[in-house]
């Protein structure tokens, strides 16, 4: 009995170290440019083109287009985005909508939110974390941050407000709960890459 304990307790040390080199593997591999480790998947980025001649966004390379049906069932109709993308599991997303509607960067803070407002009234379990304005040569992005509550698990959910073509550009991160420490700060890499190529620092 001595020795079963003994063994147990051996392999929960071992347990623990793996993960400890994990998350330090993790932690020491969190710039998109380079690529970045979570769960012992490499996974790498590049700088696509989102909307054709207006915006671009550093995305995973393994991101494909949420298939219709999925996105339908993800996303009610009124809220859906006009561009998502997801890994093969559809558990993390990035999503875009760019909105003929003309903005100031003077606007955008209030713009965020409004919406931050909007999506508390429509539910207000939802659990608000931070709110951040990040500047950039020629842009301003708004952003915050919160937790939502879907029938299975909980969500974790960012979202962003800026310009593109002086229009109105919604973008949306989100994945479970339960993965968002990880991905928090590849979200806002994510963010902090995106360019307006309407401008002639952006081509």
């Amino acid at each position: 009995m001595r020795n079963g304990g003994y063994g147990g307790n051996m392999d929960k040390i071992d347990e623990k170290i793996v993960n400890l080199k994990r998350e330090k593997k993790e932690l020491d591999n969190m710039d998109i440019n380079q690529g970045v480790f979570i769960n012992d998947e490499r996974i790498t980025f590049s700088r696509q083109v989102v909307y054709k001649d207006q915006m671009s966004i550093m995305l995973p390379d393994t991101f494909v287009t949420m298939p219709k049906k999925m996105a339908q069932m993800k996303y009610p109709s009124e809220l859906r985005p006009q561009i998502i993308k997801t890994d093969y599991a559809g558990m993390v997303n990035f999503a875009f909508n760019l909105f003929q509607k003309n903005i100031k960067q003077e606007q955008i803070s209030g713009a965020a939110k409004s919406m931050k407002t909007m999506i508390r009234n429509m539910n207000p379990a939802n659990v608000f974390f931070e709110e951040e304005l990040i500047q950039k040569e020629n842009m301003v992005i708004s952003l915050f941050d919160y937790k939502s509550f879907a029938m299975d698990q909980p969500v974790y959910n960012m979202i962003y407000i800026s310009s593109i073509g002086e229009n109105i550009m919604q973008g949306i991160f989100n994945c479970a709960y339960s993965i968002s420490g990880k991905w928090k700060p590849i979200a806002r890499q994510v963010i902090e890459s995106m360019q307006d190529l309407t401008l002639s620092e952006g081509k």
